[in-house]
């Protein structure tokens, strides 16, 4: 099971993008108004995560998004309810590492900010023509991979007094995008974002893997300060998360995921894909270099 554990630790660390399509989904659950226009004027800022985790269960409730537009069983796997009573929820993925993380050495929570502090993990959320974080009907939002500045070690960098908490008035480096929204909106305070199909690639020694990702999604409170109760979320394909984590022979794990897939049937009936969503919180930078 700890195969599902490295694919928490790969879902954290940002690809590099090979294409993003947003216009293939409705998103009916955004309420942006996704103008035909590009956004306009406004100002930039920087973000970067600051913790990461699993959305969990809260009694019979667990946030996240309806993926697949229905709130009916899919391949026999009820929908769950949010705990704001959002209907429809997808996140297969979540109940299977609250499963698994009793035996792992570590909470997936600290593992995340231990891949945080040792900038394995800084992911950078852009965000252009901003006018207001009240009220703003068009947002150009990214997503990038966060480096610190060349020289400097990461962890003393990153987390200068040791407490555990990633510095503020930080300047990172940044490169490519690795998923876009540029019609991204603002709703009383809570920042809304699609992205779509993703394809990232990762480097494994020698060997070269993909992770689709399909119909993302993400949302978070939002000031000018901080990014808070923030919800990143999609679909994950099993073919590609068996090839990634490379357990073709154990097929037990294979099976299991197999199992809990609660998305997109085949033509057997099968599904194919795995609902997700990870929980956030972000706070500013001073954005370096590109490289």
């Amino acid at each position: 099971m700890r195969a599902l554990h490295s694919l928490w630790i790969i879902l954290l660390l940002a690809g590099c993008s090979l294409s993003t399509d947003v216009d293939g989904y409705t998103f009916v659950d955004s309420p942006c108004p996704r103008p035909a226009r590009r956004c306009e004027g406004g100002d930039t800022y920087w973000f970067v995560t600051s913790k990461g985790d699993i959305a969990r269960h809260v009694d019979e409730l667990i946030d996240g998004f309806d993926v697949d537009g229905t709130s009916e069983p899919v391949c026999g796997h009820p929908d769950s309810v949010s705990p704001d009573g959002g209907v429809g929820i997808d996140n297969a993925l979540s109940s299977l590492l609250e499963t698994v993380e009793p035996t792992l050495p570590t909470p997936l929570d600290e593992n995340t900010l231990n891949s945080i502090l040792s900038g394995e993990s800084l992911v950078v959320l852009r965000l252009e023509n901003v006018d207001d974080f009240v009220n703003d009907d068009c947002i150009d939002f990214s997503i990038l991979r966060g480096q610190v500045p060349l020289g400097e070690d990461p962890m003393s960098y990153l987390d200068a007094n040791g407490d555990r908490v990633l510095d503020a008035d930080l300047t990172l480096d940044y490169g490519t995008v690795t998923a876009n929204d540029d019609r991204a909106c603002i709703v009383d305070g809570t920042l809304h974002a699609t992205q779509g199909d993703t394809r990232s690639i990762f480097n494994s020694g020698a060997a070269v893997a993909e992770l689709a990702t399909v119909a993302g999604r993400a949302r978070t409170r939002i000031t000018r300060d901080k990014m808070v109760d923030g919800i990143q979320g999609g679909g994950l394909s099993v073919t590609d998360i068996v090839e990634l984590l490379n357990i073709q022979d154990q097929p037990g794990l294979v099976n299991v995921l197999e199992g809990a897939a609660d998305l997109y049937p085949d033509s057997r009936g099968d599904c194919t894909h795995l609902s997700y969503a990870l929980t956030f919180e972000a706070i500013p930078f001073t954005p370096g270099s590109f490289r």
